[in-house]
């Protein structure tokens, strides 16, 4: 069963795990350190367009050890046929939850692009259940509230919204950040990304990830790997108490820390 079924009713905790560029089973041992904590675990598609084991064979070896996976699917490296196709692998598959995204710009290979990540989602939601009879599947989209200007942002984000079943923000260290009128209306559905920063690790993130900013004072602030847990779990208490739908983990191989993010929460 696809964690958004309980979105609404508890609060739902997501992972993620990167598969290697290599034939290596290496992201199940990471996904069985997420097991005790996490409701589902998201696929990352080739970030930064480099290559990768496959998303959906690695979803699918997630599905078979019996984990909830979500198929992230990005635009940047398919047509409508090969996404429509995998799409339909998928779902016979047994896969019933995907994240659709429009993909960073690769640097050492021709994108594709012939979707964004607002009319992929559309795509998935809305044609493909009329062309193809049996297909239905849960679809998220991203949101990155630190983005600047917002207001280009909040506006994709209102698309997706019409369509979507949940939504997964980037990073998030202030929660102030989501203080606008279509995310407090739409908080149900929303996970909010946390990440347990250790000392240094803002540096590189804002530098190789597109899209992400860690705010200076919150770099300077991360003095210890404790002071990355205690932020990460203000966090998480935060958006607990402000009625979002969950949180999503972006531990960057930090998965031993989970554990003692979540004591007490």
């Amino acid at each position: 069963m696809s964690f958004v079924k309980n979105l609404g009713k508890r609060f739902v905790i997501t992972g993620e795990v990167e598969p290697r560029a290599a034939v290596s089973e290496s992201f199940l041992e990471k996904a069985e350190k997420l097991r005790p904590y996490v409701d589902a675990i998201n696929v990352i598609d080739s970030p930064l367009g480099r290559p990768q084991v496959s998303s959906l064979v690695a979803s699918y070896m997630l599905k078979t050890s019996g984990y909830d996976p979500v198929l992230q699917l990005c635009a940047r490296d398919r047509n409508r046929t090969a996404i429509a196709s995998d799409l339909l692998g998928a779902k016979l598959l047994g896969i019933d939850t995907v994240l659709a995204l429009t993909g960073d710009y690769p640097k050492e290979s021709k994108p594709v692009y012939e979707f964004d990540s607002v009319s992929l989602i559309r795509f998935i939601k809305r044609e493909m259940p009329r062309k193809y009879p049996g297909f239905e599947m849960f679809v998220g989209g991203a949101y990155n509230p630190a983005a600047e200007p917002n207001e280009p942002e909040r506006i994709k984000l209102g698309k997706k919204l019409k369509y979507v079943d949940f939504v997964q923000t980037q990073l998030v260290f202030d929660l102030d950040l989501l203080d606008s009128p279509i995310v407090r209306k739409n908080k149900k559905r929303i996970l909010v990304g946390v990440l347990p920063l250790l000392p240094g690790m803002a540096d590189y993130l804002n530098k190789n990830i597109p899209g992400l900013v860690v705010p200076e004072r919150i770099a300077r602030s991360i003095r210890s790997a404790e002071d990355g847990i205690s932020l990460a779990r203000r966090i998480i208490q935060e958006a607990k108490a402000e009625g979002f739908g969950g949180v999503h983990f972006m531990v960057f191989g930090i998965e031993d820390r989970i554990g003692k993010i979540l004591e007490g929460i």
